[in-house]
């Protein structure tokens, strides 16, 4: 229920914020162009980007230290009071009335979204938060055509000022719906990983390849925006003059791009983040507004300063957007806190104050071009933005692998997808019965065998006897020759003597491989045997026995396949030397997914190729994830899954990947939850039940 309330509260909310957000920029635009000349912009824009840096300094760490559930009201409140302020303030001092908006919409209001955003991609898991994110997205821009529209029929209708205090009361709506929406958070299990970072926000950034190209990003794209607004403000007063007109014009014209953005986030949306990705997603943006800076050299005014400002308002508040958010998802919580106002607010408006630096640079070189000097800086700018945009992929895999890592401590070994873990309890099972025997004093009643000539004929003679207890006598003193091992490997159809003569055949280390892969890679030999070989191969230091596993994925059974996975895993896990890429795995995983076979190994099959192709540590992690019942770390694994797995492998593998856990437990008080943790994680332990799992596994294994 609390999930539902808040799944229908957060677009709700998106959309309030981004009226609100573009209405102050209407009458923002339309007070400061009336009382200030269009060539003083710049240093506004300079003087808030200072402004912004100290804000968003002190909103990231209010941020870490309260979370967001507790931060982003405070901060949207604040917003809110703000548009009061200002509203009593625009009869007595409209200047200092104009001034205060201009700071307070391009900081404060930043501030506010971008926490907003924290609190929502820090409540909702990587995968979950796709869907979420793009109707979150689609209510925001439906939010900016409507404050567009409403700023202009406010200022139409209504006296000055009025629109400043419907913009204070729709801000307490938004106190409201992020409230609602910190409630439905779920208690989260900290770690030392998500600890608050005293490093600082700076060094998060420096930190993490994602967040510095972002960061980059964010600049660029902050950069083309405030050249192409001048531009646009610049035609604007030169076509419309001063006054009233230029508060409708600029809300018709925040409502026609809120509009478009609707639209384009509706038609395609989930479309670019399907066909594109995250990275391309965020790439769109440049693209589009590069075009547009050219088209604007041949469009008459006001269209060639309209054009190219409403193709950067209408992408960045669409596919740019519902991309760029999702990009924060994997990180650490304190990355997030500390680091996302940073570049949301302070790292956005440096890059409007470098644009305006190169607006000051760039008129006093051509006084009478100064149009097409700034529209050809946009395009510039544009482009730089495009190619670091390319790049966000390959960090945004990684932090997901961050991501998993950081959960791995939380996860159980579960035994269904132990990987290359055979475990200890493979230790406890399989006695046969020369050493019980010796347990119980028996066998030193037994008379030993006169000493042959030979040894290694003698054993030999001893090993294809038959007789239990002469084989076990054999395997005591075994001679270390290799005409041993071809005795040896027959036994193992012998199920009482399967731990005996796996420890023998793995006493031989990489002698043995060459015979044994041999056996296992003929297929006249029976299936026991060559399933149980693959127990003596994991201990074999050989690249003969690791190409010979590898040789056995493609065997014809399936548990042979399995059992090949698993020791080819554990292996490469206690020789690393022996791993190398192995990207064939990839087409196995997807011929194992068009078969048939028991849900569980098929899952943990697939699971165990795909560490030999990929990463194995998040892999291996997200492997395990989908034996517990948090939907947020199984939903970081999916996120990760999706992104790094060809599209046909994920959606042929995301049916075995549904996990049918308990009902979500009655959320608690934050106190109950963390003394429970505490206490689990003084005394986590194997459970009887996972042992009795872990003993059953050792068994089949033997069989």
């Amino acid at each position: 229920m609390i999930d539902r309330k808040a799944h229908l509260v957060a677009p709700l909310t998106a959309a309030a914020l981004i009226a609100q957000q573009v209405g102050g920029n209407a009458i923002r635009d339309g007070l400061f162009l009336s009382l200030f000349k269009v060539q003083s912009l710049p240093y506004f824009i300079a003087a808030a980007a200072v402004l912004a840096i100290v804000a968003a300094h002190l909103s990231g760490r209010l941020l870490t230290r309260l979370g967001p559930a507790r931060a982003v009201p405070v901060l949207v409140a604040a917003n809110a009071a703000l548009f009061l302020v200002e509203w009593l303030l625009l009869g007595a001092q409209a200047r200092a009335a104009a001034v205060l908006l201009y700071l307070h919409s391009s900081v404060l209001g930043g501030i506010a979204i971008s926490a907003f955003w924290s609190l929502l991609n820090e409540r909702f898991d990587p995968h979950s938060a796709k869907p979420l994110m793009a109707r979150v997205a689609g209510a925001a821009t439906f939010g900016g055509f409507v404050g567009g529209v409403s700023a202009e029929r406010v200022a139409a209708l209504l006296p000055e000022g009025a629109l400043l205090l419907l913009l204070a009361l729709v801000g307490a709506a938004c106190v409201a719906g992020v409230v609602a929406v910190g409630r439905g958070a779920p208690a989260r299990r900290t770690s030392e990983a998500d600890a608050p970072d005293r490093a600082g926000a700076w060094a998060q950034l420096q930190r993490q390849p994602l967040l510095k190209n972002l960061a980059v990003v964010i600049a660029l794209a902050a950069m083309v925006g405030a050249l192409t607004d001048y531009v646009l403000k610049a035609e604007a007063v030169a076509y419309f003059g001063r006054g009233h007109q230029l508060v409708r014009f600029f809300g018709l014209f925040y409502s026609g791009t809120g509009l478009a953005a609707v639209l384009i986030q509706a038609s395609l949306g989930r479309v670019v983040l399907g066909r594109l990705g995250l990275g391309g997603s965020v790439a769109s943006h440049p693209a589009v507004v590069a075009t547009a800076t050219l088209l604007g050299f041949v469009l008459p005014s006001p269209w060639r300063g309209i054009l190219p400002r409403g193709c950067d308002v209408v992408v960045r508040n669409s596919t740019f957007r519902a991309g760029y958010e999702l990009l924060y998802t994997p990180l650490a919580a304190s990355a997030k806190r500390s680091v996302k106002s940073l570049i949301d607010v302070a790292v956005d408006c440096a890059g409007k104050g470098g644009g305006a630096l190169l607006i000051l640079l760039l008129a006093p070189l051509a006084p009478s071009h100064v149009f097409a000097l700034v529209n050809l800086a946009a395009g510039v700018a544009a482009a730089g933005e495009f190619f670091v945009a390319r790049r966000l992929r390959a960090g945004y895999v990684s932090a997901l692998e961050g991501g998993l890592r950081r959960q791995d401590g939380k996860l159980e070994q579960a035994v269904e997808y132990s990987m290359a873990d055979f475990t200890v309890a493979a230790s406890m099972t399989g006695l046969d019965r020369s050493a019980v025997l010796r347990a119980l004093g028996s066998a030193q009643t037994e008379r030993p065998p006169e000493s042959p000539p030979d040894p290694v004929v003698a054993a030999l003679v001893e090993l294809r006897s038959g007789d239990l207890l002469r084989i076990g006598a054999a395997l005591r003193d075994l001679p270390r020759d290799p005409l041993i091992i071809g005795a040896l490997v027959p036994l193992l159809a012998r199920d009482n003597l399967v731990k005996m003569i796996v420890s023998a055949l793995a006493s031989f280390g990489g002698r043995a491989a060459g015979e044994m892969v041999s056996v296992l890679l003929d297929p006249a030999t029976s299936d026991v045997v060559r399933r149980r070989l693959p127990l003596a191969l994991k201990s074999c230091p050989s690249t003969i026995a690791r190409d010979g596993l590898r040789a056995g994925l493609a065997s014809e059974g399936f548990e042979i396949r399995l059992r090949c996975g698993r020791a080819l895993l554990a292996l490469t896990d206690q020789h690393p030397e022996l791993q190398e890429p192995f990207p064939h795995a990839v087409a196995l995983a997807e011929r194992e997914l068009g078969g048939g076979g028991e849900k569980p190994l098929v899952r943990e099959h697939v699971f165990n190729l795909l560490a030999l192709a990929l990463e194995r540590e998040p892999v291996q992690i997200a492997a395990r994830a989908f034996a517990t019942d948090d939907t947020y770390v199984r939903g970081t694994a999916l996120e990760y899954l999706e992104t790094v797995l060809p599209v046909s492998l994920f959606s042929a593998f995301q049916p075995l990947l549904t996990v049918t856990g308990p009902p979500p437990a009655r959320r608690r008080k934050p106190a109950d939850a963390r003394a429970e943790l505490i206490r689990a994680g003084a005394t986590m332990t194997v459970s009887l039940d996972e042992l009795r799992r872990q003993l059953e596994l050792s068994a089949r294994e033997e069989t």
